[in-house]
């Protein structure tokens, strides 16, 4: 099987990659901001699979919003139009949206636009795909003071420096990439994937927590090192996970 993970060098795209390219049977290629989308329609023709990550989430310029993630996910599906005319051949899609998709701001459209283009492509041509609207993901190599407020606290607390919080009480949905990779991994092997009421695939295991609680959570790790006694394992997992991101930043 050959699989394209676009976005590879991004936070997803380097577990995904290392994961995969421990299974024997997958060829695994990359897309990096450095390649040029003109080569995507000579590259998919050789794809069975594509994990779409890339995508632009900080741009100085807001009409990048829309050319780094909707415009490139065009220029996907044209490819994956191409190699399904000339060879009747389909390419599978796992596209990373975001919850956020549903917000009228040049970030929310843009995913938006993304996400239609590839359903407009699943309904002209039969072809399999996965949108999922991540909530915020966490993990080991997040970048902290970017877009992570998991990486965020860990590193400010594990190195002694002070973190903001505007609203305590502001509710957060949270996935481990971890839990994010084993879905996608899950996906190609063909297993059933569990997705909301609109039809976007979602990571099984989510944590909803607070801002506060979260803070206080790894702060109860710094001092104490101890998880204490989990009532379930998702509370169990929940717990190794984020201790897990804690450590990295505390040993880095």
């Amino acid at each position: 099987m050959r699989v394209l993970i676009t976005g590879a060098n991004g936070f997803v795209g380097q577990h995904l990659t290392r994961r995969l390219k421990h299974m024997s049977d997958v060829v695994v290629e990359t897309f990096t901001r450095s390649d040029d989308p003109v080569t995507l329609t000579q590259r998919v023709r050789e794809i069975d699979w594509v994990f779409h990550l890339a995508g632009v989430n900080r741009p100085q310029d807001p009409a990048e919003f829309m050319t780094g993630n909707y415009g490139l996910t065009q220029q996907l599906c044209q490819a994956i139009a191409a190699k399904h005319a000339a060879t009747g051949a389909s390419t599978r899609v796992v596209y990373t949206s975001s919850t956020q998709s549903n917000l009228d701001n040049p970030y929310g459209r843009s995913k938006k636009a993304a996400e239609d283009a590839l359903q407009a492509l699943a309904a002209s041509m039969g072809v399999p795909h996965y949108v999922y609207r991540l909530p915020n993901v966490f993990g080991p190599g997040a970048r902290p003071n970017y877009n992570s407020a998991v990486a965020t606290f860990c590193h400010n607390i594990a190195k002694g420096l002070p973190i903001t919080i505007h609203d305590p009480s502001a509710a957060l949905t949270l996935v481990s990439v971890s839990d994010v990779v084993d879905s996608f991994v899950a996906a190609m092997a063909g297993q059933s994937v569990v997705r909301d009421e609109a039809g976007f695939a979602q990571v099984p295991t989510q944590h909803r927590t607070t801002v506060g609680e979260l803070a206080q959570q790894i702060r109860s790790i710094s001092q104490s090192q101890n998880m204490g006694s989990p009532s379930n394992a998702a509370e169990a997992a929940w717990w190794a996970a984020l201790k897990s991101t804690y450590f990295g930043y505390a040993q880095a």
